[in-house]
Order: structure tokens, then C-alpha cells, then sequence
């Protein structure tokens, strides 16, 4: 009788579980459909419905690259409908795969063990296009963040990061250039691991060329390319447009930085439902390759006042009227247009007549970086001012290029103007934003007549001691010596701190300097000039950031700014300021605006002392 009822107990269990087994679901999904595009990353996702699964075992991927993977998730839902609960539960291991060629391929089936039974999920087959094809397989799974590379089996951390396909290509536009002409030069990243951190970015001196640095995105922007047959995650470093200053073959250094790499350790991490991959970070330095640039030196055939301009270029003037009366101004303007090393080209020099008061020009300048160099626009506009009646010409401008394209010399020009000037009063023009070098002087009568009729002197009997005027005068030596006691003793404490005194005093300082730069300005002492604007400049951020200026560099000072929440607009400037420095003491060419420079410096300094927060 035991016997029986034992053996109906292991029938019902018995079919209970084989119940549960059956109801069980374990099924493999593409994310996006099974239409993928060959290089691009995708999804594949194994789903079971039920609790207890253990021991997930994933397929043969054959050609397909494992770039991320198995990532377990569970989900869980509850609905009630008239009052009926019902439940829900979801456990998924994903993987991010990429194919490397066409065709069609067999994903086998995975595996997994659930109540004592291997359950088995549905094989896969997948469709891998060209990319000219289209697909819409391509799925969040295929951004560049998430690619990982696969740890092959056996393989130590060690092993791995020296296998890792991750190297950085230094891309100049061009190889070979004339002096004064520019390159592009750029500095991107490309790796099948997934990237966490970039550090310790080493940038060259480019010895022999002027640098201008193209800003990049505060946050590294992330692509796919593809490059020798291979997809990779790819990330622009470092951009500069490089101006050479000299002949023969120049020397560019390798670029190092070092990387925060993601790693498949190998081993497996256990719970009590999944076993799953590990993954840990280590650093790996990174090396660029050098560079080696030649560069022609510019035909000897200079025409007559050659600027040093190189590359394409426009220029067109424009003047206000031909006609005015005596003492009303006249607004001459040139606008120089196109591609090259516009920032290094000196303003135009025109010879005006004798009887025409001239006035320093206003300098606009409108430029952007592209893949060709600098290029836009510069605006020069001259103020006269007539101050005799007459008939004038003003001679038209030639303006020297060397010819990118044709590889030679060229000269563009503006028309001359004839001005007819009227006898007159004239003078109700306005002068706008330049500043008055006319002063007038009033003279007047400065003593009156004084009366004497009836003119008598009293002698006003006044006490001092016990008056208001005594018990000021008494006060304040009093109160004179408490206030100079307490500036005193908070000298000395901030004095103590070496920091906090250079900090203090960053302004001050800055200002001194800012006056030699000025009295350099006004003798037309341009190298002088343009040393004494780099020294003050760099001097206020060293005072004021308490860096030593050894240590400040552009970027650097940049990240130092943004911690102190300096707007944009204003390390800008201060970068503008810099360069266009750098600029006018290494090319022959540079050095005009001066009045433009100091004022920006003198603007920069006082946004600066606003906005870096103490």
C-alpha cells in the first residue's frame, strides 16, 4: 500500500515538473531584424521566461566578432485585471557581435539549464549586406561607446593589451607645401576596445611651423570607420594648422598619450542563478608615428611689395562719398577675402594725400578653420578727414599673393578714387568709434572785479577747546591708528600666504605690465611689443591661478578656467590674444593691429578678473 502511494506521489511530481519544463520559453531575437550591414555592431539577445536558470552557455558566433558579451538582465511585471494578479518574468543574455564580410551565416543555439532539464533556444540566421545596401539591422548596440574587444580564450590581461588593435594615425592634409602655406594636421584615435578614459595627452612642438590649435569639443566625440579592411571606433585627439617658416625637410615629433582600457579578465563571475564574464580596467600607452614635412621654399620673383601672402584670395574696396565738404570725414574701406594664411597678412598701406587727416584703421577680422586652412574675410577701414578744399586721388592698392593653385605669383587691385573736396564749414560728420586727436580750448576770463565799497573786516572771537572741531580732532588720531592697526594685521595674515597675496595683487600686477606694452606701442616697438602682451598675460593666470607659468599651458588653462566656471567667450579671447602673439613673433609677415591686440588684452584681463571665481 506504501508502495502505491509512493509511486502516484513520483507520477504527479513527475509531471508537474514535465509541465513546467514545456511551458518554459527560451528563445534567440535579433535586435532590429536579421538583415545586418557588414562592420556595423548588433545585437543578438537570448530570453527565458522562467526563474532558476543556471549555467548559460552561448553558441559558436563563427565569423562574427564577440565585441561585448553575455550581459545578463531581468525584468519582472505585475497586472491585475478584475481583481486576477498575474505575473511576469523575463532573464536575458545579450550579446554585441560585428560581421566582417557578406553572406549568410548560422548562429547555433544556446543553452541553459533550468529545473534539473538543458533548455535549448532556436538557431539564427543572419543576412550581412554591403553598406552601400542599407539595413535596418543597425541598432543602439552598434555605437562606438559600447564595442568591447574579444578576450580570446586562454588569453591573460596582459596578453590582451598588447593584442589590442587600438593605435592613434597622425593625417596631415598635405606632405609636401611652400613655405607660409598650411597644413591640416590631425591626430585621431581607432580601436576595436571600448575606451573609457583618454589622459596624459603629450602634443609636439612642432619646431619650424607656427601652431593654430582647432578647438575641439569639450566631450570626445565618438564614429566608426573603416580602415584596412576592419570597423573601428574612431575619435578625433588634437587638430592644429600648422604654418611652415622655413625650407628643407621639418621634423614632427611622435604624439603619446595614455588610455583607460576595458578588459575581458577571462574569468567568470558565479551567482546563484548566471555565471557571466568579468571585466576589469587597465591603462595602456599609446604612441603616434612622427612625421616627416617637406617644404619648397616660394620662387625668388617676388613681385614689389610681396606681404608674405600665400594661398587664394579677393580684394575689394569701397568708399563712403567722392564729394565732401572741408573737415567732414570719409570712410575708405578694404575687405581682403579668401583661403590661406590670412592671420599673417599685413593691413593694407596706401598713400594718402598730404591735406588728408588720417586716423589708426579699424580692424575686423571673420575667420574659420577649415580642412584648406583659415579662411574668410579681414576688414580694414581707414577714417579721413579733409582739411583743405581741392581736388584729390587717392592710388588704388596692389595687393601680392603667391598662388596656391598655379604656383606663382599674382597681384589683385582696387580702383583709385578722385575726391572733390568743397570750400565750407563742414565738420558735421560723425567720426563713429575712433577717438578725437583735435582738442579745443576755451579761453575765458578767469578773475572778476571785486567790489570794495563799503568794505569792513571783523575779527570773529571763536573758542577751539570744548567745540565739535576739538573732539573731532581729538577723535581722529584715534580712530586713524584702530583702522591702520587692523589693515596692518590683515596684511600680515595674507601676506602670509604667498598664494593668496599673488592672487591678490594678479590685477595690479597686470596693469604694470599692460603699461609697458603700451609705452612699446607707441614707439612702434612690435617684437617688444608683443613679448611684453605674452608675459602679462600668462603672468595674471599665473598670479591668479597660483601656477607656476612653467606649468600653464593652453590646455591646461583651459580646464583650470572652466573649473572656475570662466564662460567660453572669455577663454577664448584669451586664447585669441595668444595666438595671434605667437604669431607676430615668429612670422615676418604678422604684427600689424597692434592697437587691436592691447585693447583685447586689456578686455580679456578685466573679464578674467570678473569671472574666475575666487
Amino acid at each position: 500500500m506504501k508502495d502505491w502511494k509512493r509511486y502516484i506521489i513520483t507520477a504527479i511530481v513527475a509531471t508537474y515538473a514535465a509541465v513546467s519544463v514545456t511551458a518554459a520559453s527560451f528563445k534567440a531575437v535579433v535586435n532590429g531584424g536579421t538583415t545586418v550591414v557588414v562592420g556595423k555592431p548588433f545585437k543578438v539577445s537570448y530570453i527565458l521566461n522562467e526563474k532558476e536558470g543556471r549555467g548559460f552557455s552561448g553558441p559558436s558566433f563563427g565569423e562574427m566578432d564577440v565585441l561585448a558579451g553575455p550581459y545578463r538582465s531581468v525584468s519582472t511585471s505585475l497586472s491585475i485585471i478584475n481583481g486576477q494578479a498575474t505575473s511576469s518574468y523575463q532573464e536575458t543574455y545579450t550579446y554585441t557581435l560585428m560581421p566582417q564580410k557578406t553572406g549568410t551565416f548560422k548562429i547555433g543555439a544556446a543553452s541553459i539549464q533550468l529545473n534539473g532539464s538543458r533548455l535549448l533556444s532556436n538557431a539564427l540566421t543572419i543576412h550581412v549586406v554591403a553598406n552601400n545596401q542599407g539595413s535596418t539591422g543597425t541598432q543602439g548596440g552598434g555605437s562606438a561607446s559600447s564595442s568591447r574587444h574579444r578576450s580570446p580564450a586562454g588569453k591573460t590581461v596582459a596578453e590582451q593589451l598588447s593584442n589590442l588593435n587600438i593605435f592613434v594615425r597622425a593625417i596631415p592634409t598635405k606632405q609636401r607645401l611652400y613655405e607660409q602655406d598650411c597644413l591640416v594636421l590631425t591626430y585621431k584615435l581607432y580601436s576595436l576596445s571600448e575606451v573609457i578614459r583618454i589622459t596624459n595627452v603629450k602634443v609636439p612642438h612642432f619646431n619650424g611651423f607656427v601652431k593654430q590649435e582647432i578647438s575641439q569639443p569639450s566631450t570626445i566625440q565618438l564614429g566608426m570607420e573603416e580602415y584596412n579592411g576592419k570597423t573601428y571606433s574612431t575619435a578625433v585627439l588634437y587638430q592644429a594648422i600648422l604654418y611652415p617658416q622655413q625650407s628643407g625637410d621639418l621634423h614632427i615629433e611622435p604624439m603619446k598619450f595614455d588610455l583607460v582600457v576595458r578588459v575581458n579578465t577571462g574569468l567568470e563571475s558565479h551567482s546563484f542563478f548566471n555565471s557571466i564574464y568579468s571585466y576589469e580596467n587597465r591603462e595602456k600607452t599609446v604612441t603616434a608615428p612622427s612625421l616627416t614635412i617637406h617644404v619648397d621654399k616660394l620662387p625668388g620673383n617676388k613681385p614689389q611689395g610681396y606681404s608674405g601672402g600665400v594661398g587664394t584670395f579677393q580684394i575689394q574696396s569701397s568708399i563712403s562719398s567722392q564729394e565732401v565738404n572741408e573737415n567732414e570725414p570719409i570712410t575708405l574701406t578694404y575687405r581682403l577675402s579668401g583661403t590661406g594664411n590670412l592671420k599673417l597678412i599685413k593691413n593694407p598701406k596706401v598713400d594718402f594725400p598730404a591735406d588728408f587727416e588720417t586716423y589708426d584703421p579699424k580692424i575686423e577680422n571673420a575667420f574659420k578653420n577649415t580642412q584648406n586652412g583659415v579662411s574668410g574675410n579681414k576688414t580694414v577701414e581707414y577714417l579721413l578727414i579733409p582739411r583743405s578744399a581741392g581736388d584729390f586721388v587717392i592710388p588704388g592698392y596692389s595687393f601680392s599673393y603667391f598662388d596656391i593653385g598655379s604656383g606663382t605669383y599674382k597681384t589683385i587691385r582696387t580702383p583709385e578714387y578722385k575726391i572733390h573736396v568743397n570750400k565750407g564749414k563742414g565738420g558735421s560728420g560723425k567720426i563713429g568709434n575712433y577717438a578725437e586727436q583735435e582738442r579745443l580750448k576755451v579761453l575765458g576770463n578767469d578773475i572778476r572785479y571785486i567790489h570794495t565799497d563799503e568794505l569792513s573786516v571783523q575779527r570773529e572771537q571763536r573758542f577751539l577747546f570744548g567745540s565739535i572741531a576739538y573732539w573731532l580732532w581729538l577723535l581722529i588720531p584715534i580712530t586713524v591708528s584702530i583702522a591702520a592697526i587692523a589693515y596692518i594685521r590683515r596684511e600680515k595674515k595674507e601676506n602670509a600666504d604667498e598664494k593668496v597675496r599673488k592672487s591678490k595683487k594678479a590685477h595690479k600686477q597686470a596693469v604694470k605690465r599692460l603699461k609697458n606694452a603700451k609705452r612699446h606701442l607707441e614707439n612702434n616697438e612690435k617684437e617688444a611689443f608683443y613679448q611684453d602682451i605674452l608675459r602679462t598675460m600668462w603672468g595674471y593666470l599665473s598670479d591668479k591661478l597660483s601656477v607656476p607659468v612653467s606649468e600653464l599651458t593652453k590646455e591646461n588653462v583651459r580646464e583650470k578656467l572652466e573649473e572656475r566656471n570662466v564662460g567660453e567667450d572669455i577663454i577664448r579671447s584669451f586664447m585669441d590674444v595668444i595666438e595671434t602673439c605667437e604669431l607676430a613673433q615668429y612670422s615676418p609677415s604678422a604684427g600689424e593691429g597692434m592697437n587691436s591686440v592691447y585693447e583685447s588684452a586689456v578686455d580679456t584681463i578685466s573679464k578674467l578678473q570678473e569671472g574666475i571665481q575666487k
